[in-house]
This record gives structure tokens, sequence and C-alpha cells, in this order.
């Protein structure tokens, strides 16, 4: 399963085409994108799950400065609504297609970008343009709100 996830997925992270290396790494990098048995599929292909320790700020700033709406998932391993989120990301991403950028970041194993926003409790979503914070909420939100929401960014 892994070996076929390897080859045939590709995670949305820039314009170019990024693809895992033999380590499980994003070419280029050691510490985001790892692949972990509890990252569903999806995870490596609609959006980009920051399951590791973010080794430098400006690699978060950078993905979150583009034009494009990037919604940020400040999620935990061990909270309930957290997964219940993760279904409702994976209609809005197939709805929305490249109109938006959904990266998932674990607040356990990056406090310092949870701490940078203020995350007070999971699952919080932080929406930004251009590097700007358009749109706040924590707790579990629908898919049409966040839809809705998303669209009118």
């Amino acid at each position: 399963m892994k070996k076929l996830i390897k080859s045939c997925l590709k995670p949305t992270i820039s314009k170019k085409t990024t693809r895992f290396n033999e380590n499980g790494h994003l070419n280029g990098s050691t510490s985001l994108g790892y692949l972990t048995d509890n990252m569903t599929p999806f995870e490596y292909g609609l959006f980009f799950a920051i399951k590791k320790k973010i080794s430098s700020m400006n690699t978060f700033h950078s993905m979150i400065n583009a034009e494009q709406t990037v919604l940020v998932d400040f999620f935990a391993s061990w909270c309930g609504p957290c997964k219940m989120m993760s279904p409702i990301l994976e209609k809005t991403k197939a709805q929305l297609g490249d109109q938006v950028r959904i990266i998932k970041v674990d607040v356990d194993k990056n406090p310092q970008v949870a701490a940078q926003y203020q995350v007070r409790g999971v699952p919080t979503l932080i929406a930004f343009k251009s590097g700007q914070i358009k749109w706040r909420q924590s707790g579990v939100v629908s898919e049409t709100d966040l839809i809705a929401v998303l669209k009118g960014l």
C-alpha cells in the first residue's frame, strides 16, 4: 500500500509537480509530508498534512503567502472533533478543487506555529489569502458553511 501511495499521489504544495522520494519525504524536504500509517490516501492527494515538526517558520509562511486561498486545519491526532473534520475537508476540497489549498498542522508536533496563531483549542481552522488571516473558527464546521466561507473570500 505504501509503495502505491508513494508512486501515484502528488501533494499540492506548489505549482510544480512534487513527488515523495524513496524515504517517504517530499523531494527537497526533510521535515514535511512524511508517509505515516495514520494518514489516509486522501491526506496525501488532496491536501498537504504537516504531521512532523516544521523545521522553519519560513516554510510555513511560504505556504500561506500564496495568492490562492489556504485553509489551515490545526488538529491533534487524539482529538475526536478533529477526526470529524477530515471527511468535511475531503468533501470541501473535492468541491472547490484548485480554488483552495488545505494544510493540516498537528499542534502537538508544531507548538510554535499554534502559539504564533494563538490556537487554544482544536480543531481550529484559519483561512489565509496572501498571508493575511481572512477567517478563523474553532470547533467543527459543517461542509456547507465551510464551502460558503471559502467561496466568499
